[in-house]
């Protein structure tokens, strides 16, 4: 069986939920043995997790080694690629190659925090967490071999499901945000990948119980990705459409078109919100004449999100179906002055309380991990000596999260809709934060 390269990536925190186990031998003096020495690595001894702080001696690099096996046979692991690389570091990675003993040794490694992540062809990949790279052998690790995935991929016909051949199946352990995250490793160290056959079937190797992203694209079709429970001796499903196309203009209140506004596009599904993949660009931006363009869209209700460059905001929905065109126009309403007043539970006007609208919002469009987007929808305002605050330049007919805070006080928090407030605005009353009871 061909065997794929493992790769151990350095970053902060625990990937959880792999079925592998490891030996951490640690030598905080950094007097590790290492492999160029002659001598064997010596045994490694079970370390417990420490959560924050560093170990007491670290160079400015380090000397890592160990030893990879497998799990059911003891068997060193050779002829595998390990890679390590810091957090904060975005150079390519330092690498190296097990030996047939399973050894391997990597030179000049930052002392920065890390995940490191074992991988390779048939085993459940592997994230373990270390506070800083010391010299030594402590970098052991034992993995499982875990069991074969089916997956099962149709193309939806007229005349009903058919095998789709040569569609690529991704099946990612955890879930990805929609914003890659530097602290999760990215989605292709995560990931089983195969081609289904003839009969749109294909095998993936090396998987554990659990939760897992299952991907499939292939070529003129409108790209799957769906949460799925991976369990021995099951069959994964996924039934890809035609892909569709969604485009339109962007208008303001008086039907001028508006140049590079953003419009964000996702599922109207809240369980297939903000998943990675779904949408071949989920954001976009209007040309000169307010016009936008979504290729490879699956078929099935989603919501489009327009932001003018000012930061006005206009919501739609749309039904699409498979291999179809759709063609809307976003209209961008004027927009709306939302005014209120803060007062304690007596009454007595509170100066200085903290007004925001949140970008959370529109979670639904995965903006909040998107700077560019969640800057340009936050609001914000101060209290002044009466107690009251403006807000200007709100989006009328969309749901927002209004939030109030004072000094001292417990935090306000509601929902509302712009439009539908009255002209004499919202009235928010903070009061004292609750306290937890004494134990006796």
């Amino acid at each position: 069986m061909k065997r794929t390269s493992l790769l151990l990536v350095v970053a902060v925190v625990l990937f959880g939920g792999y079925h592998l186990h490891d030996r951490l031998g640690g030598d905080p003096a950094g007097r590790g043995r290492r492999p160029d020495s002659g001598a064997a690595p010596r045994a490694a001894t079970p370390v417990p997790h420490r959560s924050g702080g560093s170990p007491t001696t670290a160079a400015a690099s380090a000397v890592i080694c160990g030893t990879v096996t497998d799990m059911s046979t003891g068997a060193p692991l050779g002829a595998v690629t390990v890679s390590a690389r810091a957090l904060d570091d975005t150079g390519p990675p330092t690498s190296t190659t097990t030996d047939t003993s399973g050894r391997f040794s990597l030179s000049g490694v930052s002392t920065a925090r890390h995940l490191i992540v074992y991988r390779i062809d048939a085993h459940v990949p592997f994230f373990q967490e270390q506070l800083a790279a010391i010299d030594g052998c402590w970098a052991d690790a034992v993995l499982d071999p875990g069991f074969q995935v089916n997956v099962l991929v149709t193309a939806a016909t007229p005349d009903g499901p058919r095998p789709l051949a040569g569609a690529h199946v991704t099946l990612v352990k955890g879930v990805s945000p929609s914003v890659p995250d530097p602290h999760i490793p990215p989605p292709e160290m995560r990931a089983l990948v195969a081609m289904t056959d003839g009969e749109g079937r294909a095998q993936l190797l090396g998987a554990a119980r659990g939760m897992y992203e299952l991907r499939v694209t292939a070529s003129g079709y409108a790209s799957s990705v769906d949460r799925v429970m991976v369990l021995p001796r099951g069959t994964l499903a996924a039934t890809l459409d035609r892909a569709a196309a969604v485009s339109g203009l962007v208008r303001d209140g008086e039907g001028r078109a508006l140049a590079d506004a953003y419009v964000v596009i996702a599922a109207a599904d809240e369980r297939l919100q903000n998943l990675a993949g779904r949408y071949r660009e989920p954001v976009v931006r209007t040309d000169r004449g307010g016009a936008f363009r979504f290729d490879d869209v699956p078929a099935g209700p989603h919501l489009l999100l327009a932001i003018a460059p000012g930061g006005l905001a206009h919501q739609q929905a749309l039904d699409v179906d498979a291999g179809a065109s759709a063609r809307v126009v976003l209209e961008v309403p004027a927009a709306a002055t939302l005014r209120g007043r803060v007062v304690d539970v007596d009454g007595h006007p509170l100066a200085g309380a903290q007004i925001s609208i949140s970008a959370r919002s529109y979670r639904a469009f995965g903006v909040v991990g998107r700077p560019e987007l969640s800057a340009l929808l936050r609001r914000g305002a101060v209290t002044g000596a009466d107690g009251s605050f403006v807000l200007d330049d709100i989006a009328t007919g969309i749901p927002i999260q209004v939030r109030a805070r004072h000094a001292g006080l417990a935090q306000w928090e509601r929902t509302i809709t712009p439009g539908a407030v009255p002209a004499s605005g919202i009235n928010i009353v903070l009061g004292a934060p609750m306290t937890p009871p004494e134990r006796s």
